[in-house]
């Protein structure tokens, strides 16, 4: 196998040229080979990470600044303004002298292997997999991971790999928990934002509701639901959260502006027929958000669910636990608790700890999007996920007041186990 030197930069074009997405393209046949050379070098290690996967951190230098790009080239381009412009962005892209990637590897009995490379990038095949002659050219990239991992080979056999990593590797590839308060105590103005948010009276009032043994039992009585009611609960909602529309608009047509429109044929039911609500219920047409009350993206939305709650009542849920939307939810949430519904609200006492500054924040190594991910930790009652800032002051303070998660640590497979 013919090994490679390589610089992050040129490291990080491959990566960019796969796109930087988890859909793998289409590989050489040569390219295939070099995926099959690093997997035998990768079963060399113990699985480390979840589902079996092998985990290594591998580094890369800088290099020289041609290895960002060519000058000309970037100047006749209009990517830099000058010489020195293009010394900043180098600089400003890669400010260490070294670069650390993190490598997974994932195979099965069925022939499937992936790989990803910093949590942005991956490649993948199966077993009956055929060169493409218009795929990617990715040997160059695939020989230095295969000699990397020979590397991290020795280095495990020297008994240098493990503590290396645990003092090199940077904390912005580090996953970790940093108490709110603590990082609130840091940047106050993102407290005072979020607490700006809420009146005296609903923070003290939901905190209340929030610590007594209703907040974590589901409404025990259930009411007759018709679509009228509904769009009325709606309202109550979109009052107290003062949007557009509460005095001009019925109660139908507030939902037909704030919601999020796929609403699986509900504002078109009888709106005071209790049966009519019934049937739609049961039988409607499935694939829209009728629940969506106030539209958001994927995470950031608020949903008012109906409930089946007895043999023929119901009862209502309010969702919204989005750290941009949370405010919204509790008010819609203490807005139909104060008008007599059955009403519970998802993760209660999260949004409570949220509150009251006791829970913690799980901060995502670069390259991780912080948005689902409670699978990474070992806890279940994590709301609000972040990456570390760029800021280099407000890291290392965040950093000093983390408590960090170990990284994986590697170890030589023993032979025949795996």
């Amino acid at each position: 196998m013919e090994t490679t030197t390589m610089t992050a930069p040129m490291i990080d074009s491959y990566l960019d040229r796969a796109g930087g997405s988890w859909n793998s393209p289409s590989l050489t046949a040569e390219s295939l080979d070099a995926m099959t050379a690093l997997f035998g070098e990768i079963r060399k290690f113990a699985p480390n990470g979840r589902n079996g996967a092998r985990v290594l951190y591998l580094c890369a230098e800088r290099g020289p600044i041609e290895d960002f790009g060519n000058y000309e080239e970037m100047l006749e381009d209009g990517l830099v303004e000058d010489h020195a412009d293009y010394e900043a962005q180098w600089q400003e892209f890669y400010p260490d002298a070294a670069k650390w990637y993190r490598l997974l590897a994932l195979e099965d009995s069925d022939g499937f292997q992936c790989i990803s490379v910093g949590h942005r990038f991956s490649l993948s095949r199966r077993g009956d997999t055929r060169g493409c002659e218009y795929g990617q050219d990715m040997v160059p990239l695939l020989h230095w991971l295969s000699a990397k991992a020979i590397e991290c080979e020795a280095e495990l056999r020297q008994g240098t790999y493990n503590r290396r990593r645990e003092f090199e590797v940077p904390k912005t590839y580090w996953r970790g928990l940093i108490p709110r308060k603590e990082f609130w105590d840091i940047l106050p103005e993102e407290r005072q934002a979020y607490l700006d948010e809420f009146s005296k009276q609903d923070m003290d009032e939901f905190l209340e509701w929030t610590a007594s043994p209703a907040a974590n039992a589901a409404p025990k009585e259930g009411i007759r639901m018709t679509s009228g009611l509904f769009f009325q609960c709606c309202a109550w909602g979109y009052e107290a959260n003062r949007y557009d529309g509460c005095a001009a608009l019925s109660n139908r047509d507030l939902y037909k502006r704030h919601a999020d429109g796929r609403d699986e044929g509900l504002c078109n039911i009888d709106e005071d027929s209790f049966e009519a609500f019934d049937r739609w219920f049961h039988d409607r047409e499935r694939g829209g958000h009728p629940w969506e009350v106030c539209r958001g993206g994927n995470s950031t939305h608020v949903s008012l669910y109906v409930q089946q709650n007895g043999a023929e009542g119901y009862c209502l849920h309010v969702e919204g636990t989005s750290f941009g939307r949370s405010a919204e939810a509790i008010r819609f949430f203490l807005a139909l608790r104060r008008h007599g519904m059955p009403v519970a609200i998802s993760d209660a006492c999260g949004l409570a700890a949220r509150l009251a500054e006791t829970d913690v924040i799980g901060i995502v190594p670069d390259g991780v999007m912080p948005f689902y991910c409670e699978s990474l930790f070992p806890r279940n009652d994590i709301l609000d996920f972040m990456n570390l800032p760029d800021e280099k002051k407000q890291q290392a303070e965040i950093i000093a007041r983390t408590q960090w998660l170990p990284l994986e640590q590697a170890h030589l497979a023993i032979a025949g186990k795996y």
